[in-house]
């Protein structure tokens, strides 16, 4: 979008401003500081995707609700729990060591249907280390 004034016979220097038609009003940008929840449920079905999951939940001091997690094959386990139940990353690598304790072999799963971070910086810092995309409606600040 262009933008002139003129006043008195003088004409002010062509402003260019650069307008975003595709993002809704009601982004709003994301306070660094402040706890956020994303509520998007995210599946890891191979164990290497599962432990790094773990691994980027701790580093990033995130936890989770809405949790499944499982292990497939030959003899399965599975946890399940209510999605009041929120769990921190060392909970949740306990729970997943502990069903891939019982049933050794098979691939770990994780599944959750929302992730809660301390910061906003962190959520930020996880789109970026995972290249995701959110959509605002899923993010409650």
């Amino acid at each position: 979008m262009l933008a002139v004034a003129v006043l008195d016979g003088v004409t002010s220097e062509t402003l260019t401003v650069q307008v975003t038609w595709d993002a809704p009003a009601t982004d709003k940008p994301i306070d660094p500081d402040k706890p956020i929840t994303w509520r998007r449920e995210h599946k890891f079905q191979i164990t290497l995707e599962s432990y790094n999951f773990l691994e980027r939940a701790k580093n990033l001091f995130v936890s989770a609700s809405g949790i499944k997690i499982s292990v497939t094959g030959d003899r399965w386990a599975e946890l399940t729990l209510h999605e009041g139940f929120k769990l921190d990353a060392d909970a949740l690598r306990l729970a997943a060591d502990t069903l891939r304790k019982h049933a050794n072999e098979g691939q770990l799963g994780i599944e959750v249907t929302a992730l809660h971070f301390q910061r906003g910086q962190a959520f930020l810092d996880w789109i970026e280390q995972t290249k995701a995309v959110y959509q605002s409606a899923e993010v409650r600040q």
